[in-house]
C-alpha cells in the first residue's frame, strides 16, 4: 500500500499530465484520395467529412468533378507536388470550387481544366466572396471560362495570393484569367507567374471587352510575372487592356514582362495593348513591353486617374495613336527608354492631353506621322535629361509635336531626328517652347526649321542651347523657322547648320519677332544669308553677337537685322610686364563690343574654344587651349629669358596678338651636382640648378674661397634658365668648402655658400721594401710607395685576432713615400696588412703585404743508434756527409687515428711507425684541456734520427657534434716531461662524416687528441719552413707525395712504451658483484614460485 505522501505524489504527476494533454493544439489532418476513391467517394465527400483546416492529398490522376462546396477553411493539394498529374476536370459542367461563405481555400500543385460558367456567373474555376481568403501555389488553370473572370472570380473584400501559378487559354467578358471585382474591392496578389493567351471578347450585346488576363477594381499586385499573346477582342464599343485592365482600382506592376498583348478595333474606345487605367492608379516598375499593340496606346493607355513608370522598356509597340502610351491623365516616366515604337498617326512613343513628365530617359528610332517621339495636344510636357534620337516623322516633328502645348526641354539631347516637311525636332503650333542648356545636333527637315519650327501663335525661348549641324533642306531656317510667332535665344551657339534656300541659322518671316543676344553664331551656311535672315515685315534683333571675326556679321545676315554693335575678341596680359622669375596671364575675352563698350547684360555661351601660341621669344603658354567661362578664357606664360615675347590668342577664326616684355631677373643657385670632387683632376658639373640664367652674353661661373685663388669654370653652357653645365679645374685646389658664383651678364650674381667641397685623393700603397722580418727584432721600412699620402699619418700592420703593430718614427719623404719602423718582436710569424691611415681619416690598405718570420729551428745532434735486425751502425752524427737528412711519408699501422707521418731525419728508408690507442693519461699529468677524444702511443721502428715529423690524424664528426666541438678547436698534445705540450694543430677538411688534421711534432712518444666546446678557434698554421710541412697539410686522399716512397708497415710492432693504464686496482670486484646480483634474483625468483604454489597447488598440476 501507498503511504500518503506517495498518494499526494501520483495525484499531482497525474494532474500534471492531464494538463500537458489538454495543453497540446489539435493537428490538422491529412485525407488522402484517388480518383474514385471506395471510401471518400470524390474531393466533396472528402471535405464533408473533414474539419476545418485539414488537408485533402489527392493522389495522381484526374478527377471529373465540379462545384464543390467550401464549408470550412481547408487545403487541397496533389500527393506529388506536381500540377502535371493531378488534374480536376469540371469537363466544362460548372466551375471547380465555390467559397461564397468566407472560407479560407488552399489549392496547391493542382491542374483546374475545363471549367466554366459562360453565360451563367462569375469565375469559371473558383468563386471566392464575402471576405473569403484563397491561396493558390504552384498550380494550372487550363481553358477555364465564365462571363467574368474566366478561371478567377474575387468580390466584396475577398484576398487572392498566387505564386508561382499558370493561366492559360482562359476567357471572360471581363478578366479573362481573374477578375477582382468592385463590390467591397478585394486584393489580389501575384507572384512569379504566367498569363498565356488569355483572352477577353464582347458580350454578348457585342458591346465591350475588357482585361485579357486581369480585370481589376480593387487592389492588384504583380510581380516578375509575364503576359504573352494576351488580347481583347473586338467590339462595337469599347476593346481595352489587352493583358490588364485597372478600373478605378490601384494597380503596381514591378519585374514583370508583357509581349504581343493587343487590344482591338473597336467602333469608339480601343486602348491599352497591354495595360488599360480608367480613373484608377497604375504604378509600373522594372518592367518590359515587347511587340504591344493597339489603335490607342500600344501598351499603355491612361484615362482619368494617374500614372508613373520607372525603370521600364517598351520595344516594338505599336499603335494609331500613341506607340507605346497613350495618356489623358497625368503620366510620369523616370529612367525608362522607347525603342523602335511606331504610330501610324501621332505620338511615335508617347501620345498626351494632359500632363507629361520625362526625366532620364531615352527614347530612340520611334516614328509617326506627326511627333515621331511624343505628340502633345494642348497637354504640358517637361523633358528633363533625357535623350531622344533617330525618331522620325513623315509630316512635322521629327522628335516633338506641339499643338497649343507647353513644351519644356531641360538639359536634353535631340540628335538626328528628321522631318518630312518642316520641325526636324520640334515643330509647334501655338503654345509654348522652352529649352534650357540642351543640344539638338543632325536634325533635319525636307522643308523649313530643320531644328525647330513655329508659327504665328507660338513663342519659342531657348537660353545656353547649342544647334549644331541642323539642316533645312530646300526650304528656311537651318535651326529655327520663325513663321509668325515669338523667338528669344540667348548664350546659344549655332555651328555648322545650313539651309538650301535663306537663314542658314534662324529664318524670321510673316511678322514674327526675333531676338538673338550674347549668342555664338560661326560657320553656317545657306544660299542666302547664311546666318540670320528677315523679312521685311518681321523685327530681328541680333546685337552683342559673336560671328567669329572682329570684322562684324554683314557677310552673314540679310534682311532688317540689327546687329551691330557685334562682340570682338581682345587680349591681355595680366601683369602687362614680367621679369624671368614671374609669370602673367594671357586672356582672351568676348566681353567688348565693336564699340569697345562692355555689352552688359550677359556674355556668349561658355565652352567656346580658344587656343594659344607663342609667336616670337622664349618661353610658353600653358594650357595651349581653353575654353571661355563668362566670355573670357585664360593661359599662364611663363618666361625663359629677359626679352619681348609676342604671344597670340585664336578663336574660331580670329586671332588676336599681344607683346609682352620680360625682364632679366636676378639669378639664383639651388644646387650643384656632383657637389664634391677630388683635388686630382678637373670635374665635369652636370646640374648647377636655378633661375634666371640667361643664354644673352657671358656667364662666369666660379669657386671661391677666402683667402685662396678664384677657381673659374671652364666649358659654361646655359642648357636652359635653370641649368649650367660646366668643367671646375680643381687639380691641386685646397680642400675644403668653396663658395659657388654664377654672375649673369648684367652683372648680377648669385652665391651659394659652401655648395662645393673639395676633398684630397684617396691614398694609395702600391708596395713596401723590405716586405719581410724575423720577429726577433724591430725592421727599419725605408719605403711604403704608394700615393695621397699627407702629413701625420699613422702606419700599422694589422692581422685578425692579433693586436695591432704601430709603426715608429713615420716620415712623409713626399706624397709618393713614408719611412718608418716596425716593432716586430714577438709579433706572430705570417702575412700581416700594411695600413695607413692620412689625419683625414682615409686610408690606404696592402692586403698581406708584410710577412714576419720566425728563425728556422736547428736540430740537436742525437747519440747514434744501431739498426737491430741488420746490425748496421747507422753513425755519430745524424746529418753527417755518411748520413744526409731526408724526408719521407710513412703511413700509420695499429689501431690509432693517427693514420700518416711525414718525418725528417736520418736512414729513414724503411721507417715504420705503429700507432697504439691507449685507455688513460700517463702519469701523474692532469688530462689536457676540454674533452679527450684519443690517447694514442705512436712507436717508430727503423731509423737513424728523427729530426721532425707531421701527423696526420682524423675525428668522427659525430663525437664533434655530440661534444659541441667546432672542427677548428681540436689539439694534438705531446706527452713531454713537462706533462702535455700543444702542438700547432691544422684542421684540413670535413669529407663523408670525417674530419681530417695535422700537427707537427719533433718525434715520437705519446699523444692526446682533444678539443674545447664552443665557437672554432683560428686554426694554428703551420709557420715553419722544415721539410714535410707541405705534404702534412694535404688531406688524406691522395695520399701526400713523399720525396722517397712511403713505407708501409708490415712487421709486427714493437710493443708499446708504455702499458695501458689500470682501469681499477680490484679488476674481479665488478665481476662477483654482478653474479652476485643475479644469484639474489634467481632466488627471490625461486622463494615466490614456491609460495604461490602453497598456496594454489592446482596451479601447478599437470593436465
Amino acid at each position: 500500500m501507498m503511504g500518503k505522501r506517495e498518494n499526494v505524489l501520483f495525484f499531482s504527476v497525474s494532474l500534471i499530465i492531464g494538463l500537458l494533454v489538454l495543453a497540446v493544439p489539435v493537428q490538422a489532418a491529412d485525407i488522402t484520395i484517388v480518383p474514385n476513391d471506395p471510401v471518400q467517394g470524390s474531393i466533396r465527400g472528402a471535405i464533408i467529412n473533414a474539419s476545418s483546416g485539414d488537408r485533402i492529398i489527392l493522389g495522381a490522376g484526374t478527377y471529373n468533378e465540379h462545384d464543390i462546396l467550401i464549408d470550412k477553411d481547408i487545403t487541397v493539394r496533389s500527393r506529388s507536388g506536381s500540377a502535371a498529374d493531378t488534374i480536376i476536370d469540371a469537363m466544362r459542367a460548372g466551375r471547380i470550387f465555390v467559397n461564397s461563405a468566407g472560407y479560407a481555400l488552399t489549392i496547391d500543385s493542382l491542374t483546374l481544366q475545363n471549367a466554366t460558367m459562360m453565360n451563367v456567373d462569375f469565375g469559371g474555376a473558383v468563386f471566392n466572396d464575402n471576405g473569403g481568403t484563397l491561396t493558390i501555389t504552384s498550380s494550372r488553370f487550363f481553358n477555364c471560362s465564365a462571363n467574368v473572370g474566366g478561371a478567377i472570380f474575387n468580390n466584396h473584400g475577398g484576398t487572392v495570393t498566387i505564386t508561382g501559378s499558370a493561366f492559360t487559354d482562359c476567357s471572360s467578358w471581363f478578366g479573362g484569367a481573374i477578375t477582382n471585382y468592385w463590390e467591397s474591392p478585394g486584393t489580389v496578389t501575384i507572384t512569379s507567374s504566367e498569363f498565356l493567351r488569355c483572352t477577353v471578347s464582347p458580350d454578348p450585346f457585342d458591346y465591350e471587352a475588357e482585361g485579357g488576363a486581369i480585370g481589376n477594381m480593387g487592389t492588384l499586385v504583380v510581380t516578375s510575372s509575364t503576359f504573352t499573346d494576351c488580347s481583347a477582342q473586338a467590339a462595337t464599343y469599347l476593346s481595352a487592356g489587352g493583358a490588364i485592365y485597372n478600373y478605378q482600382g490601384t494597380a503596381t506592376i514591378t519585374s514583370s514582362v508583357f509581349t504581343n498583348c493587343h487590344s482591338g478595333a473597336a467602333t469608339y474606345h480601343y486602348w491599352g495593348g497591354a495595360i488599360q487605367n480608367v480613373g484608377g492608379t497604375l504604378t509600373v516598375t522594372s518592367s518590359e513591353f515587347n511587340g504591344c499593340s493597339a489603335p490607342g496606346g500600344g501598351a499603355i493607355h491612361v484615362t482619368g486617374g494617374s500614372a508613373a513608370i520607372a525603370g521600364s522598356t517598351f520595344t516594338g509597340c505599336s499603335a494609331e495613336e500613341g506607340g507605346a502610351i497613350y495618356s489623358e491623365a497625368p503620366l510620369t516616366i523616370t529612367g525608362s527608354t522607347f525603342s523602335g515604337c511606331t504610330a501610324t498617326g501621332r505620338g511615335g512613343a508617347i501620345r498626351t492631353t494632359s500632363t507629361l513628365s520625362i526625366t532620364n530617359s531615352i527614347i530612340s528610332g520611334c516614328s509617326a506621322d506627326t511627333g515621331g517621339a511624343i505628340l502633345s495636344n494642348g497637354g504640358t510636357v517637361d523633358v528633363i535629361s533625357s535623350t531622344i534620337s533617330g525618331c522620325t516623322a513623315a509630316d512635322s516633328g521629327g522628335a516633338i509635336g506641339s499643338n497649343g502645348a507647353a513644351i519644356s526641354i531641360t538639359s536634353s539631347t535631340i540628335s538626328g531626328c528628321t522631318a518630312t516637311d518642316s520641325g526636324g525636332a520640334i515643330d509647334a503650333t501655338g503654345g509654348t517652347i522652352l529649352i534650357t542648356g540642351s543640344d539638338f545636333t543632325g536634325c533635319s527637315t525636307g522643308m523649313d526649321g530643320g531644328a525647330i519650327a513655329i508659327d504665328t501663335t507660338c513663342a519659342v525661348t531657348a537660353a545656353d542651347t547649342t544647334f549644331t549641324g541642323c539642316l533645312a533642306t530646300v526650304g528656311n531656317g537651318g535651326a529655327i523657322f520663325n513663321g509668325g510667332g515669338t523667338a528669344t535665344v540667348t548664350r546659344s551657339t549655332f555651328t555648322g547648320c545650313s539651309a538650301g534656300n535663306v537663314g542658314g541659322a534662324i529664318y524670321n518671316t510673316w511678322g514674327g519677332t526675333a531676338a538673338v543676344h550674347y549668342s555664338h553664331i560661326y560657320q553656317n551656311t545657306a544660299a542666302g544669308a547664311p546666318g540670320f535672315y528677315c523679312s521685311g515685315s518681321s523685327v530681328f534683333s541680333a546685337e552683342n553677337n559673336w560671328w567669329g571675326t572682329n570684322a562684324g556679321p554683314a557677310a552673314f545676315i540679310s534682311g532688317p537685322v540689327a546687329a551691330d554693335p557685334w562682340l570682338v575678341l581682345g587680349i591681355t596680359a595680366d601683369p602687362a610686364s614680367i621679369d624671368t622669375a614671374g609669370t602673367s596671364a594671357i586672356r582672351t575675352n568676348l566681353t567688348f563690343n565693336s564699340d569697345d563698350l562692355p555689352p552688359g547684360g550677359g556674355y556668349v555661351p561658355d565652352a567656346i574654344s580658344n587656343t594659344y601660341a607663342m609667336i616670337s621669344g622664349s618661353g610658353s603658354v600653358s594650357p595651349l587651349t581653353d575654353w571661355t567661362v563668362n566670355g573670357v578664357a585664360e593661359t599662364t606664360f611663363t618666361p625663359v629669358y629677359g626679352e619681348t615675347v609676342n604671344i597670340s590668342g585664336t578663336v574660331d577664326g580670329q586671332t588676336v596678338y599681344i607683346d609682352l616684355p620680360v625682364a632679366q631677373g636676378a639669378p639664383a643657385i639651388t644646387g650643384i651636382t656632383p657637389n664634391t670632387g677630388v683635388n686630382s683632376t678637373g670635374i665635369a658639373i652636370t646640374n648647377l640648378a636655378g633661375s634666371s640664367f640667361t643664354i644673352h652674353g657671358t656667364t662666369v661661373v666660379r669657386l671661391m674661397r677666402a683667402g685662396h685663388t678664384n677657381i673659374t669654370a671652364t666649358g659654361v653652357t646655359i642648357v636652359s634658365p635653370s641649368q649650367i653645365n660646366c668643367t671646375l679645374p680643381i687639380a691641386g685646389a685646397e680642400a675644403g668648402a668653396w663658395d659657388v658664383v654664377v654672375i649673369n651678364p648684367d652683372e648680377r650674381e648669385a652665391v651659394l655658400p659652401g655648395a662645393f667641397t673639395v676633398t684630397p685623393a684617396a691614398p694609395v700603397i702600391s708596395g713596401i721594401t723590405p716586405n719581410t722580418g724575423l720577429n726577433v727584432s724591430a725592421i727599419a721600412i725605408t719605403n711604403l710607395a704608394g700615393s695621397g699620402f699627407l702629413s701625420g699619418p699613422a702606419v700599422r700592420l694589422v692581422r685578425a685576432g692579433h693586436t695591432n703593430i704601430t709603426a715608429i718614427g713615420v716620415t712623409v719623404v713626399s706624397p709618393l713615400q713614408i719611412t718608418c719602423i716596425l716593432p716586430i718582436t714577438g709579433a706572430e710569424a705570417g702575412a700581416w696588412d700594411v695600413v695607413m691611415i692620412n689625419m683625414d681619416g682615409q686610408e690606404a690598405v696592402l692586403p698581406g703585404g708584410f710577412t714576419v718570420t720566425v728563425p728556422v729551428p736547428v736540430p740537436t745532434p742525437l747519440p747514434t743508434y744501431s739498426q737491430q735486425d741488420t746490425g748496421e751502425t747507422l753513425g755519430d752524427f745524424p746529418n753527417s756527409p755518411t748520413n744526409p737528412l731526408m724526408t719521407v711519408t710513412v703511413n700509420i699501422g695499429g689501431d690509432s687515428k693517427a693514420w700518416q707521418a711525414v718525418v725528417t731525419g736520418t736512414n729513414l728508408r724503411d721507417l715504420i711507425v705503429t700507432g697504439t690507442e691507449q685507455y688513460g693519461p700517463f702519469g701523474s699529468c692532469n688530462p689536457p684541456a676540454g674533452s679527450v677524444f684519443q690517447y694514442l702511443g705512436l712507436e717508430p721502428a727503423r731509423y737513424g734520427t728523427i729530426t721532425n715529423t707531421v701527423i696526420n690524424f682524423t675525428v668522427p664528426q659525430a663525437w664533434l657534434d655530440a661534444n659541441n666541438i667546432a672542427p677548428g678547436n681540436i689539439v694534438l698534445y705531446h706527452m713531454t716531461q713537462d706533462c702535455w705540450q700543444a702542438l700547432p694543430t691544422t684542421f684540413l677538411e670535413a669529407k663523408d662524416g670525417t674530419v681530417y688534421y695535422s700537427a707537427q711534432s719533433n718525434g715520437f712518444s705519446s699523444f692526446a687528441i682533444a678539443g674545447t666546446p664552443g665557437e672554432m678557434t683560428p686554426a694554428i698554421a703551420v709557420t715553419t719552413s722544415q721539410p714535410g710541412i707541405a705534404e702534412a697539410a694535404q688531406p688524406p686522399a691522395p695520399a701526400a707525395v713523399a720525396k722517397v716512397p712511403v713505407t708501409t708497415q708490415t712487421t709486427t710492432p714493437p710493443a708499446p712504451a708504455q702499458a695501458p693504464a689500470k682501469s681499477s686496482p680490484f679488476p674481479l670486484v665488478p665481476v662477483v658483484a654482478v653474479i652476485g646480483c643475479i644469484g639474489l634474483i634467481g632466488g627471490g625468483w625461486y622463494v615466490r614460485r614456491s609460495w604461490i604454489r602453497r598456496q594454489n597447488p592446482a596451479l601447478f598440476e599437470e593436465s
